[in-house]
C-alpha cells in the first residue's frame, strides 16, 4: 500500500508554523484561495477574493451575446463564484424565508384544496395522472418492502455526522429515534430481520470485549425532525430537515421501491447518463432545454398526494414522514409532505413529476 510521508518533521517547525498547519488542516476544501485566484486569473475574470479565498463582490451573470470563447470563460468563472462559501447570517436568513414561503403555500393548498380540482379539464388531468401513478407503483406497497430499507451515513436527530456510521445505527447504539406513527413499522421491520434481533435487543453485545448488558430498549419516541442549513451558493444556504434514525431507515425503503418502479419505465435515478446526453444534444442543436423549478421538493403537498396516490401508499408515506420539525427551541407543524433529508423525497417527487 502506498504511504504518504510528511515533508516536514513537526520537531523542525516553530510554534507559529505549527499553528498555521493546524489551521490549514481544519480549513474547508472550498476555501482554496490560491487555486481559486489562479483559475480566475487565467479566465480573465475581474472578481477579487480576500485572504480566505472568498469573493468580495457578487458574481455577474455573463453577457450571452458575446463570442462563444468569451462566454465560456465568463460562464465558468460565474459558476465558480456562485458556489462560494459565505460566513454570513444573511445566507441562512434567505434560506429560512424561502422555506417559510413554501410552507405557507402548502398550508394554503391544504386548507383550500388543490386549485386544479375546481376546473373540470384540469381535474381530469389529475385523475389521469393518478391512474398512471397506480400503474407505476401498484395499489399498495409490496409485502416485502422492508427489503429496501437501509441506513445511511448521514446525520440524524440523535447523532451528528461524525457519529452516524451505519454500523452504529444497525446496533441501535445509542438508541434509534422514531416518530409515534412510524414506530409500528420499525417494530415490524425488526420482526422481519431476525438476524439483527440480538443486536437490537441488547445493543453493544457485538461491538466490544468489555461488554456490559443493557436494557433491551432500542428506540426512543421523538416528535419529528430538525431544521438545519447546508451550503448552497453565494445568495443562500439550503434548508434540510434532519430526520430521526428509525424514520430515515423506513423512508429509504419506500424510496427504494419508487426508484425500482421508475426504472421499469425508463427513468434511472441511479445514472445521469441519459440526462447528460440530452443536455449535450440540446446545447448543440438548441432543440431541447431544461427547467429548474424553484422549491420543487418543498412544493409537494399532502393534498396533491391524496389525489395521486393509492390510499395504502398515501397512508404509509403519511406515517413515515415527520409531522413536525424543530426550529431552534420551537416545534412547528410540517405543511409539505417532506423536505430534503427525508429518505423518499427525491424518488417521490420524481414519480409525481413523471405522472403529471
Amino acid at each position: 500500500m502506498l504511504q504518504l510521508k510528511p515533508c516536514l518533521k513537526p520537531a523542525l517547525l516553530s510554534n507559529d508554523s505549527r499553528a498555521t498547519l493546524r489551521e490549514l488542516a481544519h480549513m474547508k476544501p472550498t476555501k482554496t484561495c490560491h487555486i481559486t485566484r489562479a483559475i480566475l486569473r487565467n479566465l480573465g475574470s475581474t472578481l477579487e477574493t480576500d485572504h480566505n479565498g472568498l469573493y468580495m463582490t457578487s458574481p455577474r451573470f455573463p453577457d450571452v451575446h458575446q463570442s462563444t470563447d468569451s462566454f465560456r470563460s465568463e460562464w465558468l468563472a460565474y459558476n465558480i463564484a456562485r458556489k462560494r462559501e459565505l460566513d454570513s447570517p444573511d445566507t441562512e436568513q434567505a434560506a429560512r424565508l424561502a422555506f417559510v414561503e413554501a410552507e405557507s403555500k402548502c398550508e394554503t393548498i391544504e386548507r383550500l384544496g388543490l386549485p386544479a380540482l375546481r376546473d373540470q379539464q384540469h381535474a381530469k388531468l389529475l385523475y389521469r395522472a393518478a391512474q398512471i401513478m397506480q400503474d407505476l407503483i401498484g395499489e399498495r406497497p409490496p409485502s416485502d418492502w422492508f427489503r429496501y430499507c437501509e441506513f445511511t451515513g448521514g446525520a440524524s436527530t440523535s447523532r451528528n455526522r461524525s457519529e452516524s456510521h451505519p454500523s452504529l445505527k444497525w446496533w441501535a447504539s445509542p438508541q434509534l429515534e422514531v416518530t409515534p406513527l412510524a414506530l409500528k413499522h420499525l417494530e415490524a421491520f425488526r420482526a422481519s430481520c431476525q438476524v439483527i434481533d440480538v443486536a437490537w435487543s441488547d445493543p453493544g453485545i457485538l461491538s466490544a470485549t468489555t461488554y456490559v448488558p443493557k436494557a433491551p430498549i432500542y428506540w426512543r419516541i421523538v416528535p419529528g425532525s430538525r431544521l438545519d442549513f447546508v451550503e448552497k451558493n453565494y445568495r443562500t444556504k439550503r434548508t434540510i430537515l434532519i430526520e430521526p434514525d428509525g424514520n430515515m431507515l423506513l423512508q429509504k425503503g419506500v424510496g427504494g421501491i419508487f426508484r425500482k418502479c421508475l426504472r421499469a419505465v425508463g427513468i434511472n435515478l441511479n445514472s445521469q447518463k441519459r440526462n447528460q446526453r440530452l443536455a449535450f444534444a440540446g446545447s448543440v442543436s438548441g432543440s431541447l432545454g431544461t427547467i429548474d423549478i424553484a422549491a420543487a421538493s418543498d412544493s409537494v403537498t399532502l393534498a396533491l398526494l391524496r389525489v395521486l396516490l393509492p390510499w395504502e401508499w398515501y397512508k404509509l408515506i403519511y406515517e413515515l414522514r415527520s409531522p413536525v420539525y424543530r426550529d431552534g427551541d420551537e416545534w412547528k407543524t410540517m405543511r409539505k409532505v417532506s423536505s430534503m433529508g427525508n429518505g423518499f423525497t427525491f424518488e417521490l417527487e420524481s414519480a409525481v413529476f413523471y405522472c403529471l
